[in-house]
């Protein structure tokens, strides 16, 4: 039997598809429209609907909106052409002598990828679920959506504080330091210590690029940093970029960096010599000299980390100890900078990681399993990390790149920088391998003031949005004092129904060089946080307020609920050596009489480790361990319990710089009754010999008859 179908009969099936397309399509959320970089001001005159409730009330799951790159409907990632520099980095001599050369113009040094027009973004692959006109939509949707437009620097100042905020108090009178290095060191300056450091003004914002776990637990991370403490005064000098030094060997532009810890020679710390080890995150950690006979320098870190350094005539590089016994060899001199470069990670059984480089960028770096990941640049910029998969180049990470005009103002200071209202290269997107977008605003004094997210569809996920002051006359580097947090999809306490984005603002009063910071929260609440301004404990965090009620005008005024004390010590009386905490005391007051009626105390006693140099006129090791802590009763004089570590002190373990083993813990009440005791032993059991070359190992020295690995190998309790 056959079955006709009339012309009138398909033509309205054809106009019900396309009605039912339109009809679907006008439902769609437009995600172009969110993807506009426009920068919100905390008085704009937005129609969104404000929020009375608690700011968090209605938070969505973070790893739900950002982590869009692992849901189950999954989109496929857009394939991104690559965006490379059009000018040479700051202070990057060599990329400038070769534009001289050719003519003005920049030119690669590497070739980006084995196929720069359409990288592989490696992902799980898309799975062919969910309505394909909710599919078909988005696509159609971002053909309209202006993605080319992704990053928008900005050349003003984003200038957003509380207009009915009281002014500030006066800054003390600022500390002075005579050369770069000094003002480097300084609390005053500090960077790579956490999201936000209300003591030294410290933007530090991070992402994850790589996770690769390896054996042992020597994996390989590569995280992504940022510091918005861009300038450095000293004397009379203006300093742009201060980590020049150990950040341009990287790739990336002002304020970025990832890799390994460098060390940096020519610095002074308390009257001593010292190296500097800059870690990925920023941190720098002094390393005073302590050893120096016959052509062998040891150095040990002041901050309590422990880090240890040998630098010898008669070994073919300096080796960096962490207190666990990992080695991070040097075995790299930057012909940009001069700054050592780590070649190799091995941690205590001899497992590695090596680092290739071309004398002055990463070009690969091979894990503890022998995993490759490749790195490429363009005119010295770092353009993708990728990994080969099958035969095939997958993009784990791509770095784009633009130019903003810098516009900053320091009266009657010497400026080293480039010339005001002159280009600068920076960074401006990178994408992750789960095919999220990272988009960076800058402002004109040259600092990265938006964190943009966007989905691998290009859709606005997220942002973080900064205040700084406008291009005024300042003194010193600039500093935020709001930050915004906005989330797609989420109410917040303004919520702009054009981006469907809600935001909650954050509030910042610095004044860590008059011993405190404050910080108001979305929802009033204040939190103030005290320092230490001067010696050996500079820069320290001495205790936390928490006020409610106090007036949205004003940083003053209000209840203090609840508060804590931080007690510290240093072997300095000038400069912070080995700082420790030694007592802490939290208090609440419940009624609101400034009385507190609850208190809790605990103390903290350590023993001082210290192991001789084979020689006279040299210092000791000095390696503080935490070996008692005491808990005390509502009263703050009675012993609630105590417990008690004893450490292994056998010199093969220090001479490999193995250090903080527990041999022995144990709780006791407060009459000193010992109520659990845990034993603990190591390398009591060979090791499992290995009849087939392992990679990535070095087993020559690491072989079945060595011993001392510090390895966990039995606990009674």
């Amino acid at each position: 039997m056959s079955i006709s179908v009339s012309h009138k009969s398909r033509a309205n099936k054809s106009l019900s598809v396309v009605l039912m397309y339109v009809l679907v399509l006008t439902n769609l959320p437009i995600y172009g429209l969110a993807q506009t970089v426009t920068k919100p001001v905390a008085n704009d005159d937005e129609k969104g609907q404000q929020r009375k409730e608690m700011p968090y009330k209605d938070l969505p799951s973070l790893s739900d909106l950002q982590d869009e790159g692992k849901g189950i409907k999954k989109t496929k990632a857009k394939d991104t052409p690559l965006k490379p520099p059009t000018l040479c980095r700051f202070r990057d001599v060599l990329c400038l002598e070769n534009q001289k050369k050719n003519g003005g113009q920049i030119s690669a040094n590497t070739p980006p990828a084995d196929n720069p027009g359409k990288p592989q973004i490696a992902s799980t692959p898309p799975k062919n679920t969910g309505n394909w006109f909710h599919r078909a939509g988005r696509k159609v949707a971002s053909a309209f959506s202006g993605v080319s437009a992704l990053t928008n620097p900005s050349s003003a100042g984003n200038s957003f504080l509380p207009a009915a905020a009281a002014p500030a108090v006066p800054l003390v009178t600022l500390p002075t330091f005579g050369t770069l290095n000094e003002a480097k060191l300084d609390p005053h300056n500090r960077i790579g210590t956490g999201s936000e450091d209300v003591f030294s003004g410290n933007i530090h914002w991070s992402t994850p690029l790589v996770s690769l776990p390896g054996r042992n637990g020597l994996d390989l991370n590569l995280t992504l940093h940022y510091n918005s403490l861009q300038w450095v005064k000293y004397g009379t000098t203006m300093f742009f970029d201060p980590d020049s030094d150990t950040t341009l060997p990287t790739g990336l532009t002002t304020g970025f960096n990832l890799g390994f810890p460098e060390i940096e020679s020519g610095y002074t710390y308390d009257g001593l010599p010292a190296y500097v080890v800059t870690l990925p995150s920023g941190y720098r950690v002094p390393l005073r000299r302590i050893y120096q006979v016959g052509g062998i320098n040891k150095y040990e870190a002041v901050d309590g980390s422990a880090l240890y350094l040998v630098v010898s005539n008669f070994a073919p590089a300096p080796i960096l100890y962490s207190p666990d016994g990992t080695q991070y060899t040097y075995g790299v001199t930057s012909t940009l900078t001069g700054a050592k470069r780590c070649s190799q990670v091995k941690d205590r059984n001899g497992n590695f990681i090596s680092i290739l480089y071309n004398s002055a960028f990463i070009t690969s770096i091979t894990d503890t399993l022998g995993r490759v990941l490749n790195f490429s640049y363009y005119a010295n910029h770092l353009m993708q990390i990728t990994q080969t998969w099958q035969g095939q180049s997958h993009v784990l990470a791509q770095f784009d790149y633009g130019t903003i005009t810098l516009n900053y103002n320091f009266p009657g200071y010497s400026i080293a920088a480039p010339a005001n209202g002159s280009q600068l290269s920076v960074l401006t997107r990178v994408i992750t391998s789960d095919g999220a977008r990272h988009v960076f605003v800058y402002n004109g004094w040259g600092i990265a003031e938006d964190f943009f997210l966007y989905g691998e569809a290009d859709n606005q996920r997220a942002y973080l949005d900064y205040g700084f002051p406008a291009p005024g006359p300042l003194t010193d580097c600039p500093r935020f004092g709001q930050r915004d947090d906005a989330i797609f999809g989420w109410a917040g306490q303004v919520y702009n129904s054009t981006t469907q984005i809600g935001r909650v603002s954050t509030y910042f009063n610095l004044q860590g060089e008059n011993g405190y910071a404050q910080v108001r929260a979305p929802d009033g609440l204040v939190q103030k946080e005290l320092f230490d301004t001067s010696g050996g404990t500079r820069g320290l965090a001495t205790g936390m307020e928490t006020w409610v009620g106090m007036p949205t005008n004003s940083w003053s005024g209000g209840l203090k609920k609840k508060w804590t004390t931080t007690t510290w010590q240093s072997d300095s009386a000038t400069m912070p050596r080995y700082p420790r905490v030694t007592e802490t005391n939290i208090y609440d007051d419940d009624n609101g009489d400034g009385t507190p009626e609850n208190r809790r105390r605990a103390t903290v006693s350590y023993t001082k480790f210290e192991k001789l140099q084979s020689s006279q006129n040299t210092m000791p090791y000095t390696v503080y361990l935490p070996t008692e802590t005491k808990e005390y009763a509502a009263d703050a004089t009675t012993v609630y319990r105590s417990a008690q570590t004893s450490y292994l002190d056998y010199i093969d373990y220090w001479t490999r710089w193995i250090v903080g083993l527990p041999s022995s813990q144990r709780l006791s009440d407060g009459g000193g009754v010992l109520q659990a005791q845990t034993e603990l032993n190591y390398d009591w059991t060979a090791p499992v010999p290995h009849t087939t070359t392992i990679a990535q190992h070095n087993s020559a020295n690491y072989g079945a008859n060595f011993y001392l690995r510090g390895n966990l190998t039995t606990a009674w309790r």
